[in-house]
């Protein structure tokens, strides 16, 4: 898997862009181990104090056109800057899951974004369900503390 994972906006002040580029390849490594495809993946990670709802801890926009399958090789994840190291990590572990589920094809977007979405072929009513309950999120969240600990343990770092 060919990806490129750069690092854009004001610096934060928990980590550093390295780290975040690292940490990203660690995890999509994980989290994609037998992924192929000759498409060149493309991940934007965005310092921002701004551009967020007020409640939004970070926010995995898939960009670009879709192949013939419907599915994107381009991301913008977008992080608030103002968080500790480990917040940081653990909130970008949470969208590189979103980046899986869309490169697999397993979540889709609707063509609006907002009206609904489809996970694993069936379509959710965004309006109808609990943020929390969307199965895409309950994988996010199941998943994000496994990586952020796998990644300190690989780098020997303390829990």
């Amino acid at each position: 898997m060919q990806t490129n994972i750069y690092v854009t906006g004001k610096p934060s002040n928990s980590v550093s862009s390295e780290e975040l580029v690292d940490f990203s390849n660690f995890c999509l490594e994980l989290l994609l181990p037998k992924y192929k495809s000759k498409r060149v993946i493309d991940i934007e990670i965005v310092n921002t104090a701004q551009d967020l709802d007020k409640d939004t801890l970070a926010e995995c926009s898939p960009e670009g056109e879709e192949d013939s399958k419907g599915r994107v090789y381009e991301f913008l994840i977008q992080i608030r800057r103002e968080y500790s190291r480990r917040k940081t990590l653990s909130v970008l572990a949470h969208e590189l899951v979103h980046v899986k589920q869309h490169l697999l094809g397993e979540l889709k977007n609707s063509p609006d974004g907002i009206k609904y979405t489809v996970w694993q072929g069936k379509r959710y009513d965004d309006t109808k369900i609990n943020y929390y309950d969307y199965p895409w999120e309950i994988e996010a969240y199941g998943r994000e503390g496994g990586l952020l600990r796998r990644y300190l343990i690989s780098i020997n770092e303390k829990l």
